[in-house]
């Protein structure tokens, strides 16, 4: 039979609130993907929405970097008229190479770094490989760096662009960083030991004497596959 709430002491009813809270944090229902009813965590809800606004914002970025290559040839460095107009045309066609391609640059990593999160959770890769370097993501050097001139030279609908995907290159770091700790917090989980072995160690009761070994084989085990740093 079931016990009712009140049967239930304040003690016990605080840590079954904090269950249900951190349940509730990491996993919810979704039904934009064809999961209805099924918990599906948020990590990979995140993907999913990032993978799709990164290929919406590449859609974008390509119309509109063909469209402003063609009125570009009403105001080229060769026209200019004095010398502070040349530096100021030199400015803009510097700031404006630079920052597309850093923009290009930010979504083509998110693209390939979600693509290949999807095809994890598709099985159609495992775990060691979906955490090699070359499918983490990268680029955050150039993805994340300051711009190499003011963005105001840009033309509006290019800033609005930039910034656009310098957030959709952030959120994609967090998500990683997520993933990563989700995968600290499991080995740490599977490093400690169970709580009878520690009651049985406490009373000076035998137990069984290879779980210790087998757990630190194990723990050295991740370690091994958990030294390559994200990038």
């Amino acid at each position: 039979m079931g016990h009712h709430d009140d049967d239930i002491s304040p003690f016990a009813r605080r840590i079954r609130g904090r269950k249900l809270r951190r349940r509730r944090g990491r996993t919810m229902k979704s039904g934009a993907d064809g999961n209805s009813g099924q918990i599906v965590p948020i990590t990979s809800l995140g993907i999913s929405r990032t993978y799709r606004e990164a290929l919406d914002l590449a859609v974008r970025a390509k119309w509109l970097l063909i469209h402003q290559r063609a009125r570009a040839g009403d105001e080229r460095v060769a026209d200019a008229r004095s010398p502070e107009e040349l530096g100021d045309r030199v400015a803009v066609q510097t700031t404006y190479a630079a920052e597309t391609m850093r923009m290009s640059s930010r979504i083509m990593h998110v693209v390939a770094w979600t693509m290949n999160r999807k095809a994890l959770e598709a099985g159609e890769i495992d775990e060691a490989e979906a955490n090699t370097p070359e499918r983490r993501l990268g680029g955050q050097a150039v993805c994340l760096g300051g711009p190499v001139g003011a963005i105001e030279l840009l033309p509006a609908p290019i800033q609005e662009l930039w910034e656009e995907s310098e957030r959709l290159y952030r959120r994609a770091v967090r998500l990683e960083r997520m993933i990563e700790a989700s995968h600290d917090e499991g080995a740490q989980a599977r490093c400690a030991p169970h709580p009878l072995e520690r009651l049985a160690s406490h009373f000076g009761l035998a137990g069984n004497d290879d779980a210790p070994r087998e757990r630190e084989q194990a723990c050295a085990r991740d370690d091994e596959e958990g030294d390559e740093p994200f990038t």
